[in-house]
């Protein structure tokens, strides 16, 4: 797809080999669709790491020296990059609902 090429399909799927893709980049992207009278503007920029997903911590817990009254301290395992680097962590907790937040 280097150079602009075009696709009449809704989707495109891109490879190492007919595309120049490598592992551990990050690629951006803008689309447009074209008609008799032209070319659309572009869509918003999209930006997509190729790559392996990167792996869960391998531990989570609480560090009880470090907790109050109306706080606690989660501790987890430092996770190894993957094919691209890992750019954070994100915690999520189950409320009394039953709902993630």
């Amino acid at each position: 797809m280097a150079g602009g090429n075009s696709a009449s399909l809704l989707s495109y799927t891109l490879t190492p080999q007919a595309d120049g893709i490598v592992n551990g980049k990050i690629y951006s992207f803008k689309f447009r669709a074209a008609n008799v009278v032209g070319y659309s503007p572009f869509s918003i920029l999209t930006r997509v790491g190729f790559g392996e997903r990167v792996l869960s911590p391998s531990t989570l817990g609480a560090d009880l020296e470090q907790a109050g009254a109306s706080f606690v301290t989660l501790v987890w395992s430092e996770v190894a990059d993957a094919d691209l680097p890992t750019l954070g962590y994100s915690v999520e907790m189950l409320n009394d609902e039953d709902i993630w937040q």
